[in-house]
């Protein structure tokens, strides 16, 4: 089977997610917060999770649920990378790409000190390979951090067969859709 060029399946996958009416979304992003919910973790884990883009899910269910006793790092990009901060949701402000992240003043969080990755992406394959936005900024921290989990994020609509992958592109160790968990890598701490 030859696969379609990264470009025409991120634009693609841009449109089946752009067409979810935010009156579809609201059930799916809430059955995701109800799976990530289910995730047994430490109290206190260090968790890097994300800004919701307006055609993203949105973490935010699960990131303000009651007693979730972890802590949430934000990433702000710095030129070709990403910095992580444990900030509140209400102090981000509009950054690159108008994507919401932590003030430049904002204490850094280790990088050494993240347990977990929640990764925002195009698309993901059952597997947990991912196609991202083409920019790498995810690639190249989940590179220098292979003792991380690495968990993708999304809509079913969103898991696809297969995607062209390419030596630098980061696998997951697990995805979360509304219908479920996907463990794909390693021996994990599972729902």
């Amino acid at each position: 089977m030859t696969l379609p060029p990264k470009r025409t399946l991120r634009r693609s996958l841009k449109a089946a997610r752009a067409a979810l009416t935010p009156e579809r979304r609201a059930p799916l992003e809430a059955r995701v917060a109800a799976h990530l919910r289910s995730w047994i973790l430490d109290p206190g884990t260090t968790v890097a999770v994300y800004a919701a883009l307006p055609a993203e899910l949105s973490l935010d269910d699960w990131i303000e649920s009651p007693g979730a006793a972890l802590r949430f790092a934000y990433p702000r990009v710095t030129g070709p990378s990403l910095t992580f901060s444990e900030v509140s949701r209400e102090s981000l402000v509009p950054g690159a790409k108008g994507i919401l992240e932590p003030n430049s003043d904002a204490a850094l969080t280790p990088l050494t000190s993240i347990d977990a990755f929640m990764v925002p992406g195009l698309g993901f394959t059952p597997d947990g390979r991912r196609l991202g936005y083409g920019g790498g900024f995810y690639d190249r921290i989940l590179a220098d951090h292979p003792r991380a989990l690495r968990i993708g994020v999304a809509f079913e609509l969103q898991v696809v067969p297969e995607i062209p992958i390419e030596p630098h592109d980061a696998q997951m160790d697990g995805v979360v859709t509304e219908r479920g968990w996907r463990w794909v890598r390693r021996e994990l701490p599972r729902p």
